[in-house]
């Protein structure tokens, strides 16, 4: 269960708490887990107001692809084939 936790304020609150305008489209959720959708408030770039949007929950950040391509971990090494031939082609 790594990387879960709960949201389950409601919509009201929600909308007085961060300030904004309108009750957000938003259900509780008890067991949100990497690569939901999840609710998330940010400040508009030229207003002063805040928004209401929904965003991928996820742990690995876009960058660790662009550092290891091929998905290997150092501490397990190759355990399939494809990796093998990742890691031989690139050693």
């Amino acid at each position: 269960m790594c990387g879960r936790y709960r949201l389950t304020a409601k919509q009201r609150y929600m909308r007085d708490h961060f300030g904004l305008d309108e009750d957000p489209p938003w259900e509780p959720h008890w067991n949100i887990a990497p690569t939901q959708a999840i609710a998330t408030i940010r400040q508009h770039p030229a207003e002063p107001t805040r928004i209401f949007g929904l965003m991928r929950w996820g742990l690995m950040p876009y960058w660790i692809l662009l550092a290891n391509p091929s998905g290997v971990i150092a501490e397990t090494g190759p355990s399939t084939p494809a990796q093998s031939q990742v890691i031989g082609a690139v050693r």
